[in-house]
């Protein structure tokens, strides 16, 4: 910079220092009135001042924090140890978040006060709402008890003296106990016992399902007849810990509680049914085979048996192939994997012995080379690798044993595992796992895919183990819960099993089957239309098309192949042309009856307008050859060979048809989306094509990831298509600096650095050499450098709208056409960078947003052309791949997002905003290029780009709950849901597993034992959210099924009031006009009724004129009342519409107590504040309580908040004293959405079970 430059900047920065004192000087000034009313004594900040000076303190030091415009403060006080010179220092942070800078420090002095002198009446010294402040902080210390007593010292610097000594005595007494225990231990009696007689005790139990604590007690723990009660959080809690502390694993107690409810029973269920080498180390197991002739013989036997195999087996193989151990081993392991479901059977070949002789030679050299002193062969018959690279504790070694028998490598081997650190039932887990990967790479030398595949998931599976009973399924394992119902629901729960088996067999589709009618009737139709002029004209247009030129070798491919993957971008056609080119191929070879297609959609929109194109591109009405199937509309003929179908309804039919017998090919589009329906799908067609040889599986997807999809299908060939976009430059972070000279601010951000990323010594390198090397000046690498070290900080603040602003003004003065479309993460943010671009007065600008709450008239703005104006969208992902602009020329992407996560620990869904993925910024690049060339400007680097962004946006099945996907695959009859979604591309965590299972029984879906209740039956048949749908059967059972038909369509839609961004004051008071009972829900529902009384006997423009003037949305009113006709006809396909369901319908209590019964435990308490009173010439009146100090709490959740668009955000009362919710959201609070204040009542009757003390 020049020398002028620098002495303005020198001038700017001193007249901002004269501006901040000014500001101070004048915060400081405020007078006491406007703190503390009426008081004149001093204040608290005064009174810790002198009290730090009477004690021979430091002055203490005030730090603010400033937060979305809220402040809390932070003192801390400082002594100088005379004998050390070190200055002693402790921190004091208040918990009250304030108004004001002022107010937070007078709070905190008042907080500070209270920790060094509470013994005090200070009190009495303090103004009115601080002497209130001081009683709460007594109550506070009341409640936290006697061990906190250390935190309320007169001299602060000597808590932590205390502190270190309370922990000391504590590990004293600790050790002590422990001494004690390991004494009373070594002194228990010892019992020696044949292992004959005890596997003889231990199977009378399995079979009998004897409760052993009879033994022990001379009690069963069910004698007093009543029904066991499910295990609450802290009880599973403390069980787990107590059991964990006597050597148990945690995932084996776990499994433990799935059948028991105490602490003495899980113990016994572990003690008979786990392994012996996972049992407690005080059990010493001695085995000895007494039939076996020699020593030799015997530590033969302790071999194979050590690998979990049955004695009695063992001994009797052992004696029939006169002790060969390898033949005994094969046979006894063919046994085990044949029984999980692994076929054992030998494939031909051609090979003559020496052949195979000569395979099995050069497989040997391989591994000698590639695994040096790893590989070793004991004998003729075993090949032996030591597991490297793994985190497992010991000596891994994985035995391949071929016996002469064994016609290797056309059958499977002998596989076993040694390491005495790894639990036995884990290691059989492994051997049959890798059984399965063996049964499928048959013909080919396997030792060098089997150590692979052991060395990438034997750490994982170790880490999350497999259930026992998944394992040991040759025992018999108790499963059951003791309950004297279990006979009763046994039989009940067969009965349903087979009323249900019967159900779904009457509603088997037909199979496709050869009819040579049909195929003449097919090709006669296709060559008469090959001769109509519409036709013709489509073709050609299909024809210019990217994925016309592919048809022969997507056509070849599926001759060739069960699974296909096709990718391409958006535009190239893949999605009309590919069903159209397979349906062509069959009805042209004859075999058109033989080709029913079905194409799946993620969205309902999608499924219609793909059917209505594609039967334009054959020229006939949708209906025909081509039909979609939607949730509640069927759009088919009998001639309907290709049909568009959503996600879910697909996976609808499996109910019913899981071998999808009528079907010949099923194409699932837009399969790089990852929603859960779609990976819930995948799963049960990689099942399907393993059963059904004849059906195609043909997935489409995005350019970015379609790898993962091939290795999930067995490597299945990848057919790539080009799209149709022209050229798109990229402009990067250090690109515009070079084209713009702006200097950058960075907000000062929370320090986290725990959480924080941070790169190599050696990536930092690479980084600034990528930098350097390419030309940009010293400038430009001091910024860059600066920004890439705060957009490492998970808290950082990096969208700089000031930045966005010059890159706009940037463009508008270098080109001369083309409109600009901006991304940012959200409508906050959106806001921002509209007054900042407003701000800025660039000449000829049309400022508009896009995003999902805006009105139909204000989003249909972004698509009108405006004279002499260039506009300037402000968006978020919405215009991703869901709208197109034309004219859109310049693309400025953030390179941030707003996602739902599911936090499983908090049981909530949070938005969270991060870094986009590059499939997505991609996308946003695209939007440049659609009509003409065009340019991206991405405010972000680089190094941004390739180091914090992941290659694609994290599956949906890893970041939502899983309740409905888990009541749908039991609902199928999968017992084992674990097992099941282990098996996706991304399995879910456990803990997500384990939490929906949770909630489904929590909601009586599923009762104790994890079987589908006939409440959990009728929800699943319901196409909706599990709350919902519960909601909807209640709403029949009790007869106000109209209001609440209303209520769960706005749910499962969204409200119908519209929150335009400089209307939301006006929309407030206009929900508060359809207010009802203090409810969201009724809100909505009140809102809905007065539309439709105008929607049945009104005009069009009179239904127009009501929702402009309320804030309606039109289009979701009208979803609201289709989506209401559908639910309708699901309940009446049930059976649960008659004649009264509307009986009750007026009445609010019976419609709350129909959404308790349905959201329970969706309540919160509510806690007003203590009331105070004002005095008037009438007397002492209650003052009315303010919204902001009534609290609300949940069960497990602890404090919620009511959302800001809630009818109940402002309301200072609720007479009934709980609130219900549908759904919490964390943001930067923990909200709760669609509240209703409902009474005790319906609590009482429909809230789960009631316990009294």
């Amino acid at each position: 910079s020049t020398p002028t430059k620098e002495v303005e900047d020198k001038k700017g920065k001193k007249n901002n220092k004269n501006n901040d004192k000014n500001n101070n000087s004048q915060q400081s000034m405020t007078p006491k009135k406007k703190l503390f009313g009426s008081w004149t004594g001093k204040t608290p900040l005064s009174l810790l001042h002198e009290h730090c000076q009477k004690n021979g303190w430091s002055k203490p030091s005030l730090n603010v924090l400033n937060t979305s415009g809220k402040y809390q403060c932070h003192i801390t006080l400082f002594k100088k140890d005379l004998k050390t010179g070190e200055n002693r220092r402790v921190t004091f942070s208040c918990d009250k978040i304030c108004d004001t800078e002022q107010e937070a420090k007078q709070y905190c002095a008042t907080y500070t006060l209270y920790r060094v002198n509470s013994h005090m009446p200070m009190h009495r010294v303090l103004p009115p709402d601080h002497s209130k402040y001081w009683h709460e902080l007594d109550e506070k210390r009341k409640e936290s008890g006697k061990d906190k007593e250390y935190l309320y010292l007169a001299d602060p610097f000597e808590a932590r003296n205390v502190l270190a000594k309370i922990k000391n005595e504590k590990v004293a007494e600790h050790e002590k106990r422990k001494e004690e225990k390991e004494k009373r231990r070594d002194n228990l009696p010892k019992l020696h016992i044949s292992p004959d007689l005890r596997q003889k005790i231990e199977d009378l139990i399995r079979d009998y399902k004897l409760d052993i604590s009879e033994f022990a007690t001379g009690k069963s723990s069910n004698d007093d007849g009543d029904e066991e009660k499910e295990l609450d959080g802290h009880e599973r809690r403390k069980i787990v810990k107590s059991l964990v502390k006597k050597g148990f694993r945690e995932a084996n107690i776990k499994e433990a509680l799935k059948f028991t409810s105490n602490y003495k029973d899980a113990l016994n269920w572990l003690i008979i049914n786990l392994p012996e080498d996972v049992s407690n180390s005080q059990i010493n197991l001695v085995q000895r085979n007494t039939k076996a002739s020699s020593l030799k013989n015997e530590y033969m036997y302790n071999r194979i048996i050590s690998l979990g195999y049955l004695q009695e087996k063992t001994e009797e193989l052992l004696e029939k192939t006169d002790y060969n151990e390898y033949e005994t081993m094969i046979e006894l392991y063919y046994d085990y994997i044949t029984k999980n479901g692994v076929e054992t059977t030998t494939i031909e070949c051609d090979y003559s012995q020496e052949e195979i002789d000569g395979m099995k030679n050069d497989e040997i050299f391989v591994l000698q080379s590639t695994y040096e002193n790893q590989f070793s062969q004991p004998n003729e018959q075993t090949l032996s690798v030591v597991i490297s690279n793994i985190k497992a504790e010991g000596e891994t070694r994985l035995n391949i044993h071929i016996p002469k028998s064994c016609n290797y490598p056309f059958a499977i081997p002998a596989i076993a595992i040694w390491n005495d650190k790894i639990p036995l039932y884990i290691r059989r887990h492994l051997m049959l796992k890798l059984g399965e990967l063996a049964s499928t790479i048959l013909g080919a030398c396997m030792v060098f895919d089997l150590v692979s595949w052991l060395e990438q998931n034997i750490d994982n599976i170790i880490k999350n183990p497999p259930n026992l009973i998944a394992v040991y399924d040759d025992k018999k394992v108790i499963t059951t819960k003791k309950s004297t119902n279990n006979k009763k629901n046994d039989s009940s729960s067969k009965s349903k099993e087979n009323t249900t088996a019967k159900k779904s067999k009457s509603k088997k589709r037909k199979a496709i089957k050869n009819d040579p009618e049909v195929n003449e009737h097919l090709l006669k139709k296709l060559k008469e239309k090959e001769k109509e002029p519409k036709y013709i004209d489509m073709l050609k247009y299909r024809e210019k098309l990217p994925s016309y030129k592919y048809q022969d070798p997507i056509i070849d491919g599926l001759e060739e192949n069960q699974v296909i993957i096709i990718s391409g971008e958006t535009g190239c056609g893949k999605s009309t042309q590919t069903p159209q080119f397979i349906l062509d191929h069959f009805i042209k070879n004859n075999k058109g009856s033989l080709c029913n297609i079905y194409c799946t959609q993620p969205r309902r929109i999608s499924a219609m307008s793909l059917a209505a194109r594609v039967a334009a591109e054959r020229n006939e009405e949708v209906g025909e050859s081509i039909g979609y199937i939607i949730r509640g509309e069927s759009v088919q003929s009998k001639d309907t060979h290709l049909t568009f179908i959503t996600t879910g309804v697909l996976l609808r039919i499996l109910l019913n048809d899981p071998d999808l017998n009528s079907i010949s090919h099923i194409i699932v589009d837009e399969v790089h989306e990852r929603n859960v329906d779609t990976d819930f799908l995948l799963i049960f067609l990689k099942e399907l094509i393993s059963r059904r040889k004849d059906v195609k599986v043909i997935l489409m997807s995005a350019t970015l990831n379609s790898e993962l999809f091939s290795s999930y299908f067995d490597d299945a060939p990848v057919f790539e298509i080009p799209g149709f976009t022209y050229p798109v430059k990229e402009v990067y972070l250090e690109d515009i600096y070079e084209l713009i000279d702006y200097e950058p601010r960075y907000e000062s951000s929370k320090k986290d650095k725990d959480k924080d990323k941070s790169l190599t010594k050696e990536d930092e390198e690479m980084w600034a050499k990528y930098y350097s090397t390419r030309g940009y000046n010293s400038n430009t690498l001091r910024k860059i450098q600066r920004y890439d070290k705060e957009s490492m900080k998970v808290s950082a603040n990096i969208i700089n709208y000031e930045l966005i602003g010059k890159v706009v003004e940037y463009i508008c003065n270098k080109e001369s056409t083309g409109d600009i479309l901006i991304f940012l993460p959200g409508v906050m943010e959106i806001r921002k960078c509209m007054e900042t671009l407003r701000g800025m007065y660039i000449p000829a600008l049309e400022i508009l947003p896009l995003h999902a709450n805006l009105t139909p008239q204000e989003q249909y703005k972004v698509f009108k052309e405006f004279k002499n104006k260039r506009k300037v969208i402000v968006s978020t992902n919405v215009a991703e791949t869901s709208v197109t602009i034309d004219g859109i020329t310049h693309v400025i992407d953030s390179g941030r997002v707003k996602e739902m996560k599911y936090n499983v620990s908090q049981s909530m869904m949070t938005l969270v905003e991060e870094w986009a993925s590059r499939a997505s910024c991609k996308q946003r690049r695209g939007r440049a290029g659609r009509t003409q060339p065009g340019t991206c400007y991405k405010v972000y680097t680089h190094r941004t780009e390739e180091v914090l962004m992941l290659e694609t946006t994290e599956p949906e099945i890893l970041r939502t709950p899983l309740d409905q996907l888990c009541l749908q695959i039991k609902a199928m009859g999968i017992n084992d849901v674990v097992d099941f979604l282990l098996k996706a591309i991304d399995p879910p965590a456990f803990a997500n597993i384990d939490m929906s299972i949770k909630n489904l029984k929590e909601i009586k879906a599923l009762d104790s034992n994890e079987k589908l209740t006939p409440m959990g039956y009728h929800m699943s048949t319901i196409p909706a959210d599990l709350r919902i749908g519960k909601t909807l059967l209640y709403g029949c059972i009790l007869q106000c099924i109209d209001p609440i038909l209303t209520i769960c369509s706005a749910l499962s839609c969204k409200s119908p009031f519209v929150m335009p961004i400089d209307h939301r004051e006006e929309v407030e008071l206009i929900k508060k006009k359809f207010d009802i009972e203090k409810s969201d829900l009724l809100t909505d529902y009140n809102a809905f009724s007065q539309w439709y009384d105008i929607h049945k006997t009104g005009t069009k423009s009179e239904e127009r004129a009501f929702c402009e003037e309320n804030f309606l949305s039109m289009n979701t009113l009208y979803s609201i009342l289709s989506l209401k006709k559908q639910y309708y006809q699901n309940l009446k396909d049930i059976g649960f519409i008659n004649d009264s369901v509307n009986k009750h319908s007026e009445e609010y209590p019976i419609i709350k107590a129909a959404l308790v019964a349905g959201m329970y435990p969706n309540i919160l308490k509510v806690k007003h504040p203590e009331t105070s009173y004002i005095e008037t010439l009438q007397g002492n009146v209650a003052r009315d309580f303010e919204a902001k100090n009534i609290k609300l709490y949940s069960k497990n959740d602890g404090r919620l908040f009511i959302h800001p668009s809630s009818v109940n955000f402002s309301v200072n009362k609720f007479e009934d004293g709980f609130l219900l919710y549908f759904n919490k959201v964390q943001t930067t609070k923990a909200y709760v959405r669609d509240c209703t204040m409902v009474s005790a009542y319906p609590i009482f009757l429909f809230g789960g079970e009631i316990t009294t003390d």
